[in-house]
């Protein structure tokens, strides 16, 4: 699968733009653990994670925590690729470098960056392809800031 180099600032860091064979993996992905496997794309990808795997639980949290506890030196961005979140993933991906691509290998520190585009619905993946959190267009907001869903695994009770 491949990957496109971008400069991503001044400073000389960069980011991959990951192409469409990555894109449709991550989409299927998220589907198989979390829908029911069928990948639609006259849906919203929020719309068909329908259910939890075992173990997991569901949570909100303000999108700077998140940010702050990212342990990885990389997180994968996937814009969500219905047609309706075109305009706003657009939007995202030209501040990521590449205005053309849906998925992006950010370095971790930058993600609270792309999360300020609270119109665009995207997915923040782990490099293994885990799924981290879901931003989406419907997401409040707490204290000014936005309030995104990730999938937590339950505490044991041992």
């Amino acid at each position: 699968m491949g990957r496109t180099r971008i400069k991503w600032d001044s400073r000389g860091q960069y980011m991959d733009a990951l192409d469409k064979t990555w894109q449709d993996a991550l989409a299927r992905n998220i589907v198989g653990q979390y829908g029911d496997g069928v990948l639609r794309y006259d849906k919203y990808l929020f719309e068909q994670i329908t259910r939890l795997p075992p173990g997991t639980s569901a949570r909100r949290i303000k999108a700077g925590r998140f940010a702050s506890a990212i342990a990885e030196d990389k997180t994968i961005v996937f814009l969500d690729p219905h047609t309706s979140n075109r305009k706003f993933a657009q939007e995202v991906a030209a501040h990521c470098g590449d205005s053309d691509a849906l998925a992006f290998s950010v370095q971790s520190e930058k993600i609270l960056g792309v999360l300020q585009f609270s119109n665009c619905d995207m997915y923040l993946l782990s490099p293994e392809g885990t799924l981290l959190a879901v931003a989406t267009h419907e997401d409040s907001e707490e204290d000014g800031e936005r309030m995104i869903w990730i999938p937590q695994a339950n505490a044991s009770d041992a």
